[in-house]
């Protein structure tokens, strides 16, 4: 038979443990922002406006992939991908 004590020693284990994991959870969801988000976000970073539909063609490149997950009728963009982006401004090339 279990003691009370010992019961409350778990119980208090699981509940540190779904705790930490719900702020887990929580912190990955503050990982991911929206198009326009991202947009805003590289504008401010290049001096320039940024289209957020050009986001989406950001994300399908192979030379510096962005991920995405689809949260709901969403597609959000992983923000540490979005930081380290970087965009070439038309007819300006870098040798």
């Amino acid at each position: 038979m279990i003691g009370v004590e010992h019961f409350s020693h778990i119980a208090r284990l699981w509940l540190f443990l779904l705790g930490d994991a719900m702020t887990r959870k929580l912190n990955r969801l503050e990982d991911w922002i929206t198009a326009k988000d991202s947009a805003r976000l590289l504008s401010l970073k290049h001096n320039r406006p940024i289209n957020p539909k050009y986001i989406r063609l950001l994300s399908r490149s192979k030379k510096q992939p962005i991920r995405t997950e689809q949260k709901g009728d969403r597609l959000l963009y992983y923000r540490a991908d979005i930081e380290k982006a970087f965009i070439q401004q038309k007819g300006h090339h870098v040798q």
